[in-house]
């Protein structure tokens, strides 16, 4: 198992606008995962945001630096007790966690899959023992996009271990494969059920903006983040526009926390008849009696 961590800096071709500040360089790092039996690489990023991470890019790679070792040794240990068909454990336990999970999907396996399944299945006096997921994620709760990263790293692990890429290939994966179901031969999920990735527009002049929108619309977008300032009337009227001869198109809006509290519901019905998702953090609630309001 190998683990390194690559950072990147960007510089931005147009400076990214929103209600706290302007971007133009964007900078992060870049997270791998690799495993030497199958070449299988996974990868994730950690990329803290100057005014809204409460870490810094420095923070995240001094302790990259820090627990290099510590990671590698525990992906190595999840992937050993994690297998071909064994599903991951990921709800919050103490201590090692118990591998129910894998002993009960190795039980199913020597019962369907015959005499030679039932010699390659460990044994239930020696249980299988996965290192704790929650424990070790928490260590990480103060710098949550390496955290967020790693946990990334850890739901590709445990995709891949439910729908192993070689089942059907040998007596065993064969084995494997009828313990556990894969999710390659299942109907794709309706439409519906999608979760559509939006396109992302900063504060831009109305001109700009439905430039924007036009040209992300011709690459296939139906849904737009839009930020929105202080002047959220001007960002109103130029949507309203873009939805004029754009039917099909949904908004979501984020204030950044630039609203007044006072001013919220004011600003909130400008985007009235609007096709509007939510507006995302439109004021910054310090006391939680003023979610009330």
């Amino acid at each position: 198992m190998q683990f390194r961590f690559t950072p990147y800096q960007r510089s931005l071709q147009t400076p990214f606008k929103t209600a706290a500040g302007e971007f133009s360089v964007r900078k992060g790092i870049i997270l791998e995962l690799r495993v030497d039996a199958t070449g299988i690489c996974y990868r994730s990023e950690a990329s803290p945001l100057p005014g809204f991470s409460s870490e810094s890019f420095e923070h995240v790679l001094e302790r990259l630096h820090q627990d290099h070792q510590n990671i590698r040794q525990f992906f190595q240990a999840v992937g050993s007790s994690v297998g071909v068909g064994n599903h991951l454990l990921m709800e919050p336990t103490t201590g090692l966690e118990s591998a129910q999970t894998v002993r009960s999907a190795h039980g199913r396996m020597s019962h369907q899959g015959g005499a030679s399944a039932q010699e390659n299945a460990p044994s239930h006096s020696e249980p299988i023992k996965t290192p704790n997921v929650s424990a070790f994620l928490q260590s990480y709760s103060s710098l949550p996009s390496l955290a967020f990263a790693l946990s990334g790293l850890l739901w590709q692990m445990d995709a891949r271990s439910l729908d192993p890429p070689n089942a059907g290939k040998s007596s065993q994966a064969g084995a494997a494969e009828s313990a556990i179901p894969s999710t390659r031969h299942q109907k794709k999920p309706a439409r519906e059920a999608l979760i559509h990735v939006n396109a992302v527009a900063g504060m831009l002049s109305p001109d700009a903006l439905l430039q924007h929108l036009t040209r992300k619309y011709k690459q296939g977008f139906r849904i737009f983040k839009c930020k929105v300032g202080l002047h959220p009337h001007v960002l109103a009227n130029t949507l309203h526009t873009f939805a004029h001869t754009h039917k099909d198109v949904l908004f979501r809006l984020d204030a950044n926390c630039s609203w007044a509290l006072e001013d919220v519901e004011a600003y909130s019905s400008l985007f009235s008849g609007l096709p509007v998702q939510y507006i995302e953090e439109p004021v910054a609630i310090d006391r939680p009696e003023q979610l009330e309001k």
